[in-house]
């Protein structure tokens, strides 16, 4: 029996720490529910080595649902749940639950589960701006703040000026392919890019607000179906072509 730390033991719980119990119960039950499900589905051989996308997806959801009602639920009774202490009844079979009953009366968490809570929480936690977390500090002063952008526009001037004065920002080519030789460059354009300013330059005087307008024309012919293919059926649903990927019968 839970018992709080102003009752003794032999004192029940008023009605609406029961009811806040059982709530707490019930979302466990749940979530315990929800895992042996998954673990059973994927433990099927024709799920291996995972579910399809959607089933995948809908146990996914559904775990997340029940982890957020047990949150809620702890977090709606935590003075309760943080008060109350466990005195098992003389009734209990300690001999045949003897392990459920070492987890019950823990004070403290397994040590494995609390190396993983930790190592959990602490995921958020290993930079907090650029310094280490439970070190020192992570705020950065005022000084350190206009020390820190200074030195980001040096590395600007320095890295990009040099790019700016040779005008390659508006280039059409990139510096590697102008180094390979832009004959090698597929643009997947009829006209030369390279040309592109000295066609400009002339066509500007007669006709400044003419459009010029490219006609690209696919490279490469799209071959014909191969036989037997009917190409007017609809695709493939994305389950079925999950399926399909991971081995298995699609009807």
């Amino acid at each position: 029996m839970a018992q709080t730390q102003t009752q003794t033991p032999a004192q029940t719980l008023p009605q609406e720490h029961i009811k806040a119990i059982d709530h707490l119960r019930m979302r466990l039950a749940g979530l315990s529910t929800s895992l042996h499900l998954l673990q059973g589905e994927l433990a099927k051989p024709q799920n291996d080595p995972l579910l399809a996308w959607p089933q995948l997806q809908k146990a996914s959801t559904n775990l997340g649902q029940n982890l957020d009602g047990l949150a809620s639920a702890l977090s709606a009774q935590r003075q309760l749940f943080t008060s109350l202490h466990l005195h098992p009844l003389p009734n209990f079979p300690a001999h045949t639950q003897q392990g459920l009953l070492e987890q019950l009366v823990r004070k403290k968490l397994d040590p494995r589960a609390e190396a993983w809570i930790e190592e959990s929480v602490n995921v958020g936690k290993e930079q907090s701006n650029g310094v280490a977390a439970g070190q020192e500090s992570g705020t950065l002063t005022e000084a350190e703040m206009q020390d820190l952008w200074s030195s980001a526009m040096d590395i600007h001037q320095e890295v990009l000026a040099p790019w700016m004065e040779q005008d390659l920002f508006s280039d059409d080519f990139t510096v590697l392919e102008r180094e390979n030789g832009v004959k090698n460059v597929v643009t997947g354009l009829k006209r030369d890019l390279a040309d592109e300013d000295d066609d400009d330059e002339d066509d500007g005087d007669d006709d400044g607000d003419k459009m010029v307008e490219d006609t690209v024309k696919p490279d490469v012919v799209q071959a014909p179906a191969a036989n037997g293919l009917n190409t007017s059926l609809p695709p493939l649903p994305l389950d079925s072509m999950l399926k399909f990927a991971h081995g298995q019968d699609v009807p």
